[in-house]
């Protein structure tokens, strides 16, 4: 099965995601130097073509292949209230769902392992994509 997330990010939050991870395109330039990773060099241009032009909509993707998920055992309302809602815990998200904490529990895990939603600081679970298609 593949899964691709989707997101769609202004250019403004691709520039901030890149100022988060190298500071500034200086020291970009300088952690080239040093590391010779073509995948910087990916990251100079676009952040220099975003900065030209800051009206751009990127759209991103990441696609992931797995056997480990039966579409049986997804929770589209889960992962929609996870989406919608920004629950700040999990005992939130159990109480927006209607739904014991021990239920709440297992389903996150099982969507975190498969990739589905990711974990932010003190455990809130985050579902960082717009859209997700899946391929059989």
């Amino acid at each position: 099965m593949e899964i691709t997330f989707i997101k769609e990010q202004t250019s403004q939050e691709f520039i901030k995601e890149m100022e988060k991870k190298y500071g500034s395109i200086e020291r970009l330039k300088t952690h080239m130097q040093k590391t010779n990773d073509p995948l910087d060099n990916v990251d100079l241009h676009a952040w220099e073509y975003f900065l030209e032009n800051p009206d751009e909509t990127i759209k991103k993707t990441h696609t992931k292949l797995t056997n480990e998920i039966k579409f049986l055992e997804l929770d589209f309302d889960l992962l929609e209230a996870i989406k919608e809602k920004n629950p700040e815990s999990i005992k939130e998200l159990a109480k927006l769902t209607n739904e014991n904490i021990k239920t709440i529990t297992h389903k996150i895990d099982h969507l975190n392992k498969t990739g589905l939603i990711e974990f932010k600081e003190n455990n809130v679970p985050i579902l960082n994509y717009d859209k997700i298609e899946i391929a059989i």
